[in-house]
């Protein structure tokens, strides 16, 4: 953020420079207060709303204008005097129009919590009357599934991505959905479709209840596992192999994806050392799901969306399918949805969408005190005229700011009751 700001008349306004309007958010027609200039238009439209000075935004270490020199105007053309109310008005529809389109988003993203909710109550139930129930346990399932496609339709993978992002750790219910929501988007994306894309997706839910027979004291344990533990711990491919037998879940395409989860392409997975093309492209797909989330959501170390991508595609390279995983990247963008970042002038935001021919340009909503939250406008990077500085952690963000970007975990209620 800026350091200090600096007094100057609007007819000493060039483009580039970083300025904060000295009014009301409803009483100027841009998306914020606070914006950096990026072309003559913007400072036509300034003058248009009849100010006589602006605050420029010094950066630490900036030196101010020379405003002797700068008083001159540098477009004699462009007017200066009493507001010109109905260019304002238009460009304040517009604006309007953004809002409207954020407050959809919001309510659609709050369906999609809600329903994210239920899947978890209905997961947990499902893991539980697998031994007991198993055919009421694969409908279950099956509805989960089909609730997170519907999903994808009503409101787009994109917002139901965004919960993926929301950092759950520790619930095994949290990581089947994530693990799901993430295989079923790199499916489509990879032309998966129908019973098979749903397989996909149904073996994702069940892919970890091995680890129901494993003791929680491993499970749990921060400090790094003994050799023994790690051994018993790789054993719950297996124990789920043998939960699943018998069940509905017992076709060949599922029970192979939950096997071979942790099985990679260089042979260095188990619990069957696999490697190459004896690994099923479906498994692959499910296996990078798994991989993606535990990176994101783990119980121990959690990585940034856009951390975790880079992490598997430069490190994991040899262990997971290359094309797949490019094909994750470019479908989730450089900035995953769910990214918290800081852009170049200080303000922080979350990433909500990401253009796959702009990846370096994604949607966003930004933090901004002195506009209400439900009115908060989505804007491109591109349209803003920004870059990203740094991406964040949500330990980085104030309280304020987490409420309003709704980057808090806000299924808490869910995963620990």
């Amino acid at each position: 953020m800026s350091s200090r700001e600096f007094k100057i008349p609007v007819n000493a306004l060039q483009v580039g420079q970083s300025i904060r309007l000295p009014l009301a958010w409803k009483e100027h027609p841009f998306m914020f207060n606070r914006f950096r200039i990026k072309d003559e238009g913007q400072i036509l439209l300034i003058r248009k709303l009849g100010l006589s000075h602006v605050f420029l935004q010094l950066a630490e270490g900036e030196q101010a204008p020379v405003l002797e020199q700068a008083e001159t105007p540098t477009s004699p053309s462009l007017p200066q005097g009493k507001p010109d109310r109905q260019v304002i008005r238009a460009h304040q529809a517009e604006r309007d129009a953004m809002v409207e389109e954020s407050r959809i988003y919001r309510r659609l993203l709050k369906k999609c919590e809600q329903a994210y909710g239920q899947s978890i109550d209905t997961v947990r139930s499902s893991f539980n009357r697998i031994a007991t129930s198993p055919e009421q346990a694969y409908a279950d399932s099956c509805a989960v599934v089909e609730e997170i496609l519907t999903q994808f339709e009503h409101a787009g993978s994109d917002t139901v991505l965004q919960l993926v992002a929301a950092n759950q750790e520790g619930s095994m219910q949290c990581h089947a959905i994530n693990v799901a929501v993430v295989a079923l988007v790199l499916g489509r994306a990879l032309g998966l479709e129908g019973p098979q894309l749903r397989e996909l997706g149904l073996a994702a839910l069940v892919h970890d209840v091995g680890k129901l027979r494993i003791p929680s004291s491993i499970l749990n344990k921060r400090s790094p596992l003994n050799k023994a533990e790690q051994n018993y711990l790789r054993q719950h491919p297996k124990l789920a192999l043998e939960m699943l037998r018998g069940t509905p879940f017992s076709t060949k395409s599922i029970t192979t994806m939950v096997v071979g989860h942790h099985e990679y392409l260089d042979g260095s997975g188990y619990p069957q050392k696999l490697s190459g093309n004896a690994i099923s492209p479906m498994t692959q797909i499910l296996t990078i799901a798994n991989e993606y989330d535990s990176l994101v959501n783990g119980n121990t170390k959690t990585l940034p969306p856009y951390q975790a991508l880079a992490y598997m595609f430069k490190c994991r390279s040899k262990q997971l399918n290359s094309m797949y995983l490019q094909t994750l990247v470019k479908t989730l963008g450089v900035y995953p949805p769910g990214t918290l970042v800081r852009l170049e002038n200080g303000q922080v935001g979350k990433v909500l969408s990401s253009d796959a021919s702009q990846p370096l340009f994604p949607t966003l909503i930004l933090y901004d005190a002195e506009i209400p939250k439900i009115e908060a406008p989505m804007v491109s990077l591109e349209m803003l005229g920004l870059k990203v500085e740094a991406v964040l952690r949500i330990s980085e963000l104030s309280e304020a700011q987490c409420h309003y970007l709704d980057a808090s975990p806000a299924l808490a209620y869910y995963v620990r009751r």
